[in-house]
């Protein structure tokens, strides 16, 4: 997820509805925004307020903010949380999946007689990075792929971002990182500048909606691997330690976390290890 530029017709928000918003949407989402976002909050209020055919912010908080339904916090979550991202990002991580944590989970399975493989990816966005972590696997186990009980869950915040994921077609620039092998292996051409994601890929990934900040999990000690990257940067300090503390009750002993390369954090002694700066292990306390 990024909160970056997204160019639209800009109105003046007050310093006192900038407030309001900062706080009701770190109260519904984690996403932290100040003073630094507010010419942001201005582009993507005003493409929100002429869809919904309002006039002033003044009239969006009394007529809809005042009372919101859950689908006017979700249109207001998807307005605010443009979703950046691309295939293959940060391929050191996938490097690291895929010539370590993979063949000790193979390892394990040849011991245990149980070929299962439980793969999270917490902060899918449009669906880039949970596609790419699908491909890693198949290229890890190709032919005996079929004989695992693998695949992936992907969730996001946003249901616009997951949409995009369902359907699975990108521009060609998205891909520009991606192996060419993996490339050609899992996706096919669909239009002028458009690649698609193979169904057969597709299928592997269950896209849901979850907010990283709902104050329990549903998983305890469900998974071997975590991605969770690019979102912990925009919470603070407390959210952040919420979030890691959630995600490593959902880990296995010995499962690993990945976190962004550009996310400082310092995550709790008690659950995980550090193996480098953006991969934790979690502990089997």
């Amino acid at each position: 997820m990024d909160l970056g530029r997204h160019i639209i017709h800009r109105l003046a928000v007050t310093d006192e509805d900038a407030a309001f918003f900062y706080a009701f949407i770190k109260r519904h989402t984690g996403i932290e925004l100040n003073e630094q976002k507010k010419g942001l909050l201005e582009n993507r209020l005003g493409g929100l307020l002429r869809s919904r055919g309002l006039s002033s912010v003044a009239a969006y908080r009394r007529e809809v903010l005042s009372n919101p339904t859950p689908a006017d916090v979700q249109e207001l979550t998807d307005c605010i949380a443009t979703n950046y991202t691309y295939f293959y990002r940060e391929p050191a991580h996938f490097q690291f999946l895929l010539e370590r944590v993979l063949p000790d989970i193979t390892a394990r399975a040849e011991k245990t007689g149980r070929r299962e493989l439980r793969m999270w990816c917490a902060a899918a966005s449009t669906g880039e990075e949970p596609y790419t972590l699908v491909m890693t696997q198949m290229e890890h186990f190709q032919a005996a792929y079929p004989q695992w009980d693998a695949g992936l869950l992907a969730t996001d915040i946003s249901r616009q971002a997951l949409s995009v994921a369902q359907r699975g077609v990108y521009r060609t620039d998205q891909l520009m990182r991606l192996p060419r092998h993996l490339k050609s292996l899992y996706t096919r051409p669909v239009g002028q500048g458009q690649i698609e994601v193979l169904p057969a890929l597709r299928k592997e990934v269950t896209l849901r909606r979850f907010n990283l900040m709902n104050p329990m999990y549903p998983f305890r000690g469900s998974f071997d691997v975590i991605f969770c990257r690019n979102v912990l940067i925009y919470f603070d300090e407390d959210s952040r330690q919420h979030v890691l503390q959630q995600l490593g009750r959902a880990l296995r002993p010995g499962g690993y976390l990945f976190i962004s390369q550009a996310e400082t954090i310092e995550p709790p002694k008690k659950l995980f290890e550090v193996i480098s700066g953006s991969v934790l292990r979690r502990l089997s306390c």
